[in-house]
């Protein structure tokens, strides 16, 4: 499967088999289609770490940055060296790597 991003805590990766996008980010694993991976992205990269991390600061969570999610009483929390290592996981333009067949099986690289 080839990977098309490592960090820190992570990497991104894609399966040519069922295609979709897996991302595995500390003990989380995520399945997403191109469209839900964009989604995704965006919304991760649209926020301010340091606001959040600012107006939490007095919470005893060791994590100050909490994002809700559609589900119902699960909230995604990070610290902002994580949400800083995600966001640099998930900016990486796809389109470009498939659009130049640098992603093929057993390729795998890291822009880091």
């Amino acid at each position: 499967m080839p990977v098309l991003n490592i960090s820190t805590y992570g990497q991104l990766m894609y399966c040519t088999t069922c295609k979709l996008y897996h991302l595995e980010f500390k003990n989380l694993f995520f399945d997403f289609s191109s469209e839900d991976l964009t989604i995704f992205k965006n919304y991760i990269l649209s926020i301010q770490g340091e606001y959040y991390n600012h107006i939490n600061h007095h919470t005893v969570n060791r994590r100050k940055i909490i994002l809700p999610t559609r589900l119902k009483g699960f909230k995604f929390c990070f610290t902002l060296e994580e949400l800083n290592d995600l966001k640099k996981l998930l900016d990486t333009d796809i389109s470009r790597l498939f659009d130049k067949g640098t992603v093929r099986d057993g390729f795998h690289f890291s822009l880091n």
